[in-house]
């Protein structure tokens, strides 16, 4: 009890930048990498808050990407069945794919060259085993009913996909993540997040990334009844519950309605959704009525 209320206190103190980096340069990360594999899954926890918290710094995310056995190590912490673990290990991989977006999008971008900043992003792709995490978080999703698990799982996800515009070999990366398997556990985690408005948000966007680029015919076809099914449920259930409809609101419901889209247009379905047109038609009257302005691109879609 006492060696982990020590491990709490250098978890807490690894929120300032300078602690991190006194980690990170005198190998103090590495002992706490080392820890990963205790099992004890309380002080495994500890260990990967720690990192979670060196990653969000940007400066030390950039020394941490030269080291790569600290994203495997990381990786392999999927496997675990622990929520508190899994956790910090979906924010670390989230803040791996989000400081990487953020360096690709930015004023950064001016003074670090193109060439040098793809190499992060082709390092960061190459050194996850991206066969495994797939199928680690495709289980993951299909069977957690942790709400915090699933919301870290939906926003690594969606920044996750965000990253692969910039990939030269995209196919190779979205493979795992566009197959038929992976794409009915994210449809299960959204049933599972009924309610959990950035949960669904998230997933609703890393849904219509792949769709639109990645999903093949066949595969949108055969899905096509259970996305029909879901994202009537989705607007009825969940966007229709909205007191208002705000602007942030507006590429949830454009990307539900593209998923109903693709999946009609596949002509795979059975049966359409009862009253799925009166529920879009809800949608729209309630769109209408929000005076948000429809030259909003979202909105005019």
């Amino acid at each position: 009890k006492d060696i982990e209320e020590k491990l709490c206190t250098l978890w807490d103190i690894s929120v300032e930048e300078d602690v991190s980096e006194f980690y990170l340069e005198h190998g103090v990360l590495d002992i706490f990498i080392e820890l990963f594999s205790n099992p004890n899954n309380r002080v495994k926890e500890i260990a990967a808050g720690i990192m979670s918290n060196m990653v969000s710094h940007p400066t030390v995310f950039l020394k941490l990407m030269e080291v790569d056995k600290y994203l495997e190590s990381c990786s392999k912490l999927l496997e675990e069945k622990d929520s508190p673990t899994l956790v910090v290990t979906l924010r670390i991989l989230h803040s791996y794919s989000f400081n990487l977006f953020q360096l690709l999008n930015s004023d950064e971008r001016q003074r670090r060259s193109k060439e040098d900043i793809k190499n992060v992003l082709h390092r960061f792709l190459v050194f996850l085993p991206l066969e495994r995490i797939a199928r680690n978080i495709g289980i993951i999703v299909a069977s957690c009913t942790n709400k915090e698990v699933l919301l870290n799982a939906s926003k690594f996800l969606s920044i996750f996909s965000e990253l692969w515009e910039h990939c030269e070999e995209r196919s190779k990366v979205a493979q795992y993540f566009a197959e038929e398997q992976f794409i009915v556990c994210v449809l299960e985690a959204i049933t599972e997040s009924l309610g959990e408005d950035k949960t669904e948000k998230h997933l609703a966007v890393f849904l219509n990334i792949i769709y639109e680029n990645d999903v093949d015919k066949d595969t949108s076809a055969a899905l096509s009844d259970k996305v029909l099914v879901i994202t009537n449920r989705l607007l009825k259930e969940h966007v229709l519950k909205y007191n208002t409809v705000e602007e942030s609101d507006l590429e949830f419901i454009f990307n539900l309605l593209y998923l109903v889209k693709v999946s009609l247009n596949s002509g795979g379905y059975e049966s359409i959704p009862y009253r799925l047109s009166a529920t879009m038609t809800s949608v729209r009257s309630r769109l209408e009525a929000s005076g948000l302005e429809k030259d909003n691109v979202n909105m005019a879609s």
